[in-house]
């Protein structure tokens, strides 16, 4: 485990070591192959020079000779071995092998690293070489770059809640005067102009004016329903009172034909009446009474009529104050979520940039652990592990990271 400490433009630095390294050369020990390394073989039996990869089990195929042990092997310790093997197979004699590194096993970066994988081995790769290819160690996840990005991010979304807070507050307005049956003319942009954080960054007048044209034709809308019902209200009113004086007329027919069938029933009694007359009678005497029954359903029908239309205007009414008292409490709720949030990225890009945060990138301590998997014995047992330790092929490198503040004396 080391200490270090950090600044914003870390990972510069440390690319700016990876190249310097690059060149480096390998150790000065013998290499030995592990598995994935990928060798290039050649000897004067062979037509062109082939390219193996050490597999798993730490072999080399060759036509005519079959697998060849080449783990833990160096490269003249191959070459003796597949010149033995091709001797031996009575193939050809003094082959002269000759076998190159193509590729050396890649190694692998994990753990607090910005982009973890399997990386190309370069001759000379040190610990500090192969963070620098991952992208840099996650300390802080802070840059200059990143800091900028969020400055931006912040006053993208601080304009984008002033908008909508504006917008927010024109409905609010709408609203209140749709229950206040206030004149159009208080909607102004003067009325919902405290209600916004920056009201000079968003189009107020616009708003508004949207926002009255609204209810401009909500409320055009209204008396134009209740001009209908009044009307129908009107016309039904004035067709019962026709049913009424109809009624009374009918009244008195039915009261004179009763009086003309019970003289016809008297006259028949006593013979002066013929059975024609009678049935003449009669027949007025239903018909009237027919009528008048017509006469008092169709009152009945318009008095039914009347409270149908006072019923559909009064649910209008009550419908639309109840949906324009829901949609007020839901602005008000909307509204104040709205400055929570504005509140927060305002204190938020407070923060990014009165020098906080850059000062945080620079004021921190941050703790970088390595260590190391390996397919050679004994290099999974380094403790002391730093920036400049070398890696071999194969090597897996596990970043750890924690930070804490710098403790600055009071």
């Amino acid at each position: 485990m080391i200490r270090l400490t950090l600044p914003g433009p870390a990972r510069l630095a440390a690319i700016m070591l990876a190249v310097a390294l690059v060149g480096a050369p390998l150790q000065a020990a013998p290499y030995r192959l592990i598995a994935g390394d990928r060798i290039e073989i050649a000897h004067a039996g062979m037509e062109a020079p082939v390219q193996l990869t050490v597999d798993t089990d730490g072999q080399v195929r060759l036509a005519e000779i079959g697998g060849i042990d080449v783990i833990g092997l160096t490269l003249d310790e191959v070459e003796a071995e597949i010149a033995a093997r091709v001797g031996a197979a009575g193939l050809y004699v003094d082959a002269r092998v000759n076998v190159v590194v193509a590729d050396y096993a890649p190694v692998v970066v994990t753990g607090d690293v910005a982009a973890p994988g399997r990386y190309d081995y370069l001759p000379g790769m040190t610990v500090a070489v192969a963070l620098a290819t991952s992208g840099g160690s996650e300390t802080l996840g802070l840059s200059q770059l990143d800091l900028a990005r969020a400055r931006a991010d912040a006053k993208s979304l601080l304009e984008t809640l002033n908008l909508d807070i504006a917008g927010a507050a024109a409905r609010l307005a709408r609203l209140e005067a749709a229950l206040g049956e206030a004149p159009l003319e208080t909607l102004t942009p003067e009325a919902v102009r405290g209600q916004v954080p920056s009201p000079g960054a968003a189009p107020l007048q616009a708003l508004v004016e949207t926002e009255r044209a609204l209810l401009r034709a909500e409320r055009e809308r209204a008396e134009m329903l209740m001009t209908s019902w009044e009307e129908e209200i009107r016309t039904i009113e004035a067709q019962k009172q026709l049913f009424d004086e109809r009624i009374l007329l009918q009244e008195e027919i039915v009261a004179n034909t009763a009086e003309a069938l019970r003289n016809a029933r008297e006259l028949q009694e006593r013979g002066l009446q013929t059975t024609a007359s009678l049935s003449s009678a009669e027949e007025r005497a239903s018909d009237a009474q027919a009528r008048a029954l017509e006469l008092e359903t169709a009152q009945i029908a318009a008095t039914r009529a009347i409270s149908d239309a006072r019923r559909a205007r009064a649910q209008f009414l009550a419908d639309r104050e109840r949906t324009n008292l829901a949609d007020l409490q839901a602005g008000r709720i909307e509204i104040d979520g709205l400055r929570l949030r504005h509140a927060r990225a305002l204190e938020q890009l407070a923060l990014l940039s009165g020098g906080g945060a850059g000062a945080l990138l620079d004021a921190t301590t941050v703790e970088l652990g390595y260590r190391l998997l390996s397919p050679r014995p004994g290099r999974d047992e380094i403790t002391e592990i730093d920036a400049q330790t070398p890696l071999l092929p194969g090597d897996t490198l596990i970043v750890t990271v924690t930070s804490r503040p710098l403790d600055i004396p009071s």
